[in-house]
């Protein structure tokens, strides 16, 4: 077992395994797990707006074959700590929105809320991701009402980011292109 911190969060990495290392075929593979993860340093590294809070991760049965995925379990879930704010910004829910159901804010709502509210509260983020045989899954983990929410907004104001098919399976390649939809353009190689 390996153990760490990144973005203020403690890491844990076990089960790691390595197979065929002299061949094209080579193998890797980890459990890891973060606890207590500052979304807002996250989320300012990556890019694609601000998300503040804390989460916590669990990634299990990652499995790595020539130099990609080949599967894994993603848990996802913010929770509340007093004193810290659960907020994300128009440019994160639209960055959700792309990854988790392929589908970006309209120019037009953009475009309305842009002048009034730059960032919005939320009650809980919950997002389940699994790759299998190349094929990929994104979920919501808060469910209400028949409901499927990649973000639940708090009960007066907020924003939700709904999952509207949430048997939607899509190709590996399919999921890279959503993430570098909202990736900055430095960190797609352009």
């Amino acid at each position: 077992m390996l153990t760490g911190t990144i973005y203020g969060g403690r890491l844990t990495v076990e089960n790691l395994m390595a197979g065929n290392l002299f061949a094209p075929s080579r193998t890797y593979g980890a459990d890891l797990s973060v606890r207590g993860m500052d979304l807002a340093g996250f989320s300012r590294a990556m890019g694609f707006g601000l998300v503040t809070g804390r989460m916590d991760l669990d990634l299990d049965n990652l499995r790595i074959a020539y130099g990609q995925p080949m599967g894994f379990k993603l848990r996802a879930e913010s929770f509340p700590v007093r004193g810290v704010p659960q907020k994300v910004s128009l440019a994160a829910v639209n960055a959700i929105s792309v990854v988790g159901t392929g589908a970006s804010l309209t120019s037009t709502a953009v475009s309305l809320f842009r002048p009034f509210v730059r960032e919005f509260a939320y009650q809980g983020i919950g997002i389940h991701c699994e790759l299998t045989n190349d094929v990929f899954r994104v979920n919501g983990l808060i469910r209400e009402g028949g409901v499927e929410y990649l973000v639940r907004k708090p009960p007066l104001f907020g924003i939700n980011v709904i999952n509207r098919n949430p048997d939607n399976r899509i190709s590996f390649k399919d999921m890279l292109e959503r993430i570098n939809r909202v990736l900055p353009d430095e960190d797609r190689g352009a």
